[in-house]
């Protein structure tokens, strides 16, 4: 039976011959599964000749303004368990105001003061969260 496994983890092959680190166990219901982290990276996009908008952004000159993020802790988990949040470039001025429309929204937001900040957060959120897959990007 699934749910008399140990929750255990369990090292598979990776890139770099470290390994990827799995929870192979039965979760806090007793069924075997994986963690996820659901993760989308939106950029800006410049307006081309006669103001219309390039479509496709460019990283050497469109930084990444906005990540938004779902975590199911068990894949087989109810939606009612996910936690989400998003992580917002603005000013510290405009902080305040992503804030609220995160709590309206029930999603974490954190603010981030540039594009670096940015993403050195999403690694912390990754690094803390461990998920077994990462989707999107």
């Amino acid at each position: 039976e699934l749910s008399s496994v140990p929750r255990t983890k369990a090292s598979t092959p990776g890139s770099g011959g470290r390994g990827v680190r799995m929870n192979l166990g039965p979760g806090d219901d007793g069924a075997v599964g994986v963690s996820m982290l659901c993760l989308e990276v939106l950029a800006a996009v410049r307006t081309g000749a006669g103001g219309s908008f390039l479509l496709q952004s460019d990283p050497a000159h469109d930084p990444i303004g906005l990540a938004i993020w779902r975590a199911r802790p068990h894949h087989l988990g109810e939606a009612a368990d996910d936690a989400a949040g998003a992580v917002v470039v603005a000013s510290l001025d405009d902080a305040a105001c992503w804030r609220a429309w995160g709590r309206s929204a029930l999603l974490e937001v954190d603010v981030a003061v540039d594009e670096r900040a940015l993403l050195r957060k999403l690694e912390t959120l990754v690094l803390e969260r461990d998920p077994d897959a990462l989707l999107g990007w």
